[in-house]
């Protein structure tokens, strides 16, 4: 199952903020996948999810090029595809005052999506997994239905996002548990650490959790 702290997403991302590739590079969804062992389906999401955070940019034949950290967006923004609007139609849905998808309630089978959608279920696949790697459903939990569900923003914490990092961190990386159970016992006093504005570190309020999640202390 997709999620925030998806090997390739975390990666590539840590790549792109760190210069590894060059201004204006090409990045082609099949040398990653092969790179990742990953479908082109979660390649080409996580691709999605790097254009919305400003790494990277399609141009105007759909290659994905790579656009220097905290680089103003695109003059070109090309037109939305039937996954783009079936992503940000169900983004919109789930962040509503009233949510079309409650929280934790079981979203309706993609079959019912497609025919609502009037598109393919390969489309509504695509949308939902590009969601998946942004943290905003999931799949089913041990012991519920089948499916795909709502995530609620109050018990999904910071935490979970940084343990799947971590996790991917060791994936990349080929730690052993015990590298991985180090690195973060030596991460999590930086976490305690108040910010020099003043204002607190939403970080810190979970590292409690952190330790507890991990059978830190």
């Amino acid at each position: 199952m997709p999620t925030p702290g998806e090997p390739i997403l975390v990666v590539l991302r840590e790549e792109l903020r760190a210069g590894v590739w060059p201004t204006g590079a090409v990045l082609r969804p099949s040398e990653l996948t092969e790179r990742f062992g990953t479908s082109l389906m979660l390649t080409r999401a996580a691709l999605s999810v790097l254009i919305d955070e400003g790494l990277v940019r399609q141009d105007m034949s759909r290659s994905y090029r790579v656009l220097a950290p905290g680089s103003p967006p695109p003059g070109t923004t090309l037109a939305p595809t039937a996954i783009d609007r079936v992503a940000t139609t169900m983004r919109t849905r789930l962040a509503a005052p009233e949510p079309v998808y409650p929280p934790d309630n079981r979203m309706p089978p993609l079959t019912q999506l497609a025919t609502e959608f009037d598109v393919s279920l390969t489309v509504v696949a695509h949308a939902t997994t590009r969601l998946m790697l942004q943290g905003l459903i999931r799949n089913h939990y041990p012991g519920e239905s089948r499916g795909l569900y709502a995530v609620d923003p109050t018990s999904t914490t910071r935490d979970d996002i940084l343990i799947a990092d971590l996790r991917a961190a060791m994936y990349r990386g080929g730690w052993c548990p015990a590298d991985f159970r180090e690195a973060v016992e030596r991460a999590l006093p930086a976490l305690d650490v108040p910010p020099s504005s003043g204002r607190p570190d939403p970080a810190s309020a979970h590292s409690a959790g952190l330790s507890a999640a991990l059978g830190i202390g």
